[in-house]
């Protein structure tokens, strides 16, 4: 059973908070000069390639199983990449840049080594009842779900440790924390079961939303 493509709407509706979010933080880059925001304005732009490569496909040619798991792959490096913008941020405010290097580095390669084997275990990307079951091969299920939780996970950290003064500054980094975190989770526990999960995408879509309405 098919359905209607909910994954998909979820997946676009992110893919728009995460690109409006991008594009307020390259703005603030080139007015202020501010590393944070051009490392969190090439994160998310990471994040909505991907969440447009996930959805689109449903929408332009549903229930075809072959392309939406080739998607899936090409997803793969925009998100993974993306992310480690945000690690950068974190090694070097804790000082860490040699190590931050390194990890960077590491990751980078690692990244584009899963992306290649993958191509040659494309998942069928099957709609039911509107959301998308991946069916993503072993190992490729527990490696993807590794290096979101390894890399999501400080970022996470590093935004609910980071102090500042302003209270809408505050509540942001509390909410954005907290969705990289569930998203770190969410990416070891959710994607080895083959499931798109659908409440944990609107919640990382509500997030971003909520920050149009918390402008510092």
């Amino acid at each position: 059973m098919e359905g209607l493509p909910i994954s998909s709407a979820i997946y676009i509706f992110n893919a728009s908070m995460t690109f409006i979010y991008s594009m307020r933080q390259f703005k603030a880059n080139r007015e202020k000069r501010n590393f944070y925001a051009l490392r969190f304005a090439r994160l998310s732009m990471g994040v909505t390639i991907a969440f447009l490569l996930y959805g689109l496909p449903n929408l332009i040619h549903p229930g075809n199983p072959i392309i939406n798991g080739f998607f899936y792959v090409l997803a793969i490096p925009p998100l993974l990449l993306g992310l480690n913008e945000g690690l950068k941020v974190a090694f070097e405010a804790w000082n860490l840049e040699k190590a931050g290097k390194f990890a960077i580095r590491f990751f980078s390669v690692i990244i584009i080594l899963f992306f290649l084997s993958h191509l040659l275990a494309i998942p069928s990307g099957i709609l039911d009842s509107g959301l998308i079951r991946w069916h993503v091969d072993y190992p490729y299920n527990i490696v993807f779900g590794l290096l979101v939780l390894a890399q999501a996970l400080p970022i996470g950290f590093f935004l609910l440790i980071t102090r500042t003064e302003s209270k809408k500054v505050i509540v942001k980094k509390i909410l954005f924390g907290f969705t990289f975190i569930l998203g770190g989770l969410g990416g070891m526990a959710v994607v080895p079961l083959a499931y798109s999960s659908f409440s944990l995408l609107l919640f990382v879509g509500i997030i971003f939303l909520l920050d149009l309405y918390l402008k510092e």
